[in-house]
């Protein structure tokens, strides 16, 4: 679905762009997750998405953005976030 990919795409950019900033990856989640919120909280059919599938889309997302300079795979960095162990 393009609205899922578009969010993702937003939320890996500013996720590892805060991170690049020197956020730490737990206070970049939480920015990406506001902005985005505040950005496509309007979108018509946002509230037919699937939380599930821009989970996923997201953890590949940032795995292949940035998942290098973080030392992580997307999978490794969905266990991480799953399990709370962003910093």
């Amino acid at each position: 679905d393009e609205l899922i990919n578009r969010i993702a795409k937003d939320f890996s950019k500013k996720f590892c762009n805060g991170v690049g900033f020197g956020l730490s990856e737990g206070s970049a989640v939480n920015f990406a997750i506001k902005e985005n919120i505040a950005i496509f909280k309007k979108k018509k059919g946002i509230e037919n998405i699937d939380a599930e599938a821009i989970a996923e889309k997201v953890f590949i997302s940032v795995g292949d953005k940035c998942g290098y300079s973080l030392n992580l795979s997307g999978d490794q960095w969905e266990m991480a976030f799953k399990k709370g162990g962003l910093n």
